[in-house]
């Protein structure tokens, strides 16, 4: 059942505090290491993209997506630089919402495949994207688009 009253959107500074405090993390590199100053930096970056999924400006969930840079006839990636939720989220489906979000985006900006650092994921997170259709590569969790 989708919560109405949610919005997928550009993280703000506003958000900054609450994304830090998100407890399950769905990617290697923690929401809480990602330190205000370097937040606010990777909102001005032209290949990253901070999107949060908020109710009544309560934060449920965070992604920091890092558009791969490639070189001329390469092949560029979406990848999960940071992925973190409330544990509500998981239960309500706002987390697939986050995860189906960043796929359309790959799409939409011709990416080949989406990607998560695996080597530090818990069971339930690596879990998590396993049942979204990614497959383990090494240490990389890969959807082909």
């Amino acid at each position: 059942m989708r919560d109405t009253n949610l919005q997928i959107r550009k993280m703000t500074c506003l958000d900054i505090c609450q994304v830090r405090r998100l407890p399950v993390q769905l990617s290697q590199r923690p929401a809480k290491a990602m330190i205000p100053r370097k937040l606010r930096a990777l909102m001005y970056d032209p290949n990253y993209r901070l999107v949060v999924v908020a109710r009544d400006r309560q934060v449920a969930a965070f992604a920091g997506l890092n558009f791969s840079s490639p070189g001329e006839g390469e092949l560029h990636f979406l990848v999960f630089d940071c992925f973190a939720a409330d544990r509500f989220a998981l239960k309500q489906g706002i987390a697939d919402q986050m995860e189906a979000h960043a796929t359309a985006l790959a799409k939409e900006n011709n990416a080949a495949a989406v990607l998560v650092r695996s080597e530090k994921l818990g069971e339930t997170a690596q879990r998590f994207y396993e049942e979204r259709g990614y497959v383990l590569l090494g240490n990389i969790l890969m959807k082909a688009l």
